[in-house]
């Protein structure tokens, strides 16, 4: 089974996240259905639930504009509908982190990393299955280490 391309599909799902609680909505996630099921691997921690197999809306999100206006986009006024349906798969944590309009609300981004604020977020939305629980010993036990290099690169 190939099971790819959720790196781009959490940073979306973060994105989306990000963008409820800026204005005030409730979130959810819709999937398409996939050869492989998120809900295989990981389950809703703090979200009502996951929606695999949903129809979605395409929003095209893959303009490199977007991370600029994300920088001074009134998010309320983009996204005016009372339900918005996102499809985004572009990390501009970065970007909506310097709007000037949502500083307040965002403030407890400024001293983190983009990474530790995909791993809090993260851990909001997210907790992993019993079954990849039960996998993460397993496979930890059969890993070899082959290279080891000293954090700092090569």
């Amino acid at each position: 089974m190939h099971c790819g391309g959720w790196s781009d599909r959490l940073d979306g799902i973060t994105l989306g996240y990000v963008i409820a609680n800026l204005t005030n909505r409730r979130f959810g996630i819709q999937i398409p259905a996939m050869s492989c099921s998120l809900a295989s691997f990981l389950e809703p921690n703090e979200v009502d639930k996951f929606t695999e197999g949903a129809a979605r809306m395409e929003t095209r999100t893959d303009d490199p504009r977007l991370n600029q206006a994300m920088e001074t986009a009134d998010l309320d006024t983009t996204f005016s509908a009372r339900t918005a349906l996102l499809n985004a798969n572009m990390d501009v944590l970065d970007n909506l982190k310097m709007n000037k309009l949502y500083k307040q609300t965002l403030s407890w981004m400024q001293p983190l990393t983009r990474d530790q604020i995909f791993v809090r977020i993260d851990k909001k939305l997210f907790k992993l299955s019993p079954r990849t629980q039960a996998e993460i010993p397993v496979r930890v036990k059969r890993t070899t280490v082959v290279h080891s290099f000293p954090y700092g690169g090569l």
